[in-house]
């Protein structure tokens, strides 16, 4: 814990990040992986064999037929991060704080109109979140 590498992670919020990362990663990979094997094989290998390059193949093709798995993923990965307050409790250092932890210790003070102002403010972002989201995707028939 006293090397270079870990002064790195220690003391920042890249630590909830990281771990944030692991928790809710497979859920996210999950949601990704049920759609992009709904693709079709013969799709992607005609796409290959008319580009001949796989990455122009992963952004013309496979990117656009995931898009909305990816936003989905995306939205659920924001949406449980936002009320996590254990990790945030646990690994935050002690001068930062997320919206969940203070909610958390404004509760535990007895604070009930500031925490439903707080509570407003969290719900206003994921709704405008999940607003823009969904204003910005194309429909499709």
């Amino acid at each position: 814990y006293n090397q270079y590498f870990s002064n790195l992670i220690y003391g920042t919020s890249f630590i909830l990040i990281l771990s944030l990362l692991l928790k809710y990663l497979p859920l996210t990979i999950q949601i990704l992986y049920s759609q992009a094997v709904s693709v079709a094989p013969h799709i992607m290998e005609a796409a290959h064999l008319c580009s001949g390059s796989k990455l122009k193949d992963f952004f013309y093709i496979w990117l656009p037929l995931n898009k909305s798995a990816i936003k989905s993923a995306f939205l659920l990965f924001f949406l449980l991060s936002l009320g996590e307050v254990g990790m945030s409790m646990l690994l935050l250092p002690p001068d930062k704080i997320t919206a969940a932890v203070n909610i958390y210790s404004m509760l535990h003070y007895g604070l009930g109109k500031e925490v439903a102002i707080e509570t407003l403010l969290i719900i206003c972002i994921a709704l405008m979140l999940i607003f823009f989201i969904l204003r910005f995707q194309k429909r499709t028939i």
